[in-house]
């Protein structure tokens, strides 16, 4: 490897303590999201939002159960979401059909959800801090593009 190729390496993939903070605060934001989630249930955008997000990432904890059950490579984190809610509903589908399906159930399965999401999140290679980083990276090298999507997300809200 040449020292110019080495020096874009070293700076492109971050330290280990970058690693690691960067995993401890996505873990944080998640768990203050449900927490703002659940103490605002009437507030459509703080509270509905923050749930709303809250949830996306809690069938990805889910996602990622099915990925260790069915040892397939690590999908991103729509995959992961995506398997993480047909998981939910098989598991919670039963549960209503036998009615047993109660507020506590509910609340008991989503917390499983963000065990495995921080589980998920601590131990593997690609952590979320990275995928935005790889982002962020992506929006300064095609600005036009990343200005058309802010706006139109902006518009959306």
């Amino acid at each position: 490897m040449t020292e110019p190729d080495a020096a874009a390496r070293a700076e492109s993939e971050p330290s280990a303590t970058f690693d690691g903070v960067g995993r401890v605060i996505a873990i944080a934001v998640v768990v203050g999201l449900g927490l703002v989630g659940f103490a605002r249930p009437g507030s459509i955008l703080s509270g509905g939002l923050a749930w709303l997000a809250f949830l996306l990432c809690t069938a990805s904890g889910w996602g990622a159960i099915v990925a260790k059950l069915t040892n397939v490579e690590e999908p991103d984190f729509g995959l992961r979401a995506a398997w993480g809610l047909a998981a939910y509903i098989a598991v919670t589908g039963p549960l209503v059909a036998i009615g047993v399906c109660s507020r506590p159930v509910i609340l008991v399965l989503i917390a499983l959800g963000v065990v495995m999401f921080a589980w998920r999140e601590w131990t593997t290679s690609t952590p979320c801090v990275r995928v935005v980083r790889r982002g962020v990276r992506w929006a300064r090298a095609n600005q036009g593009v990343a200005t058309v999507v802010i706006v139109l997300g902006a518009l959306a809200l």
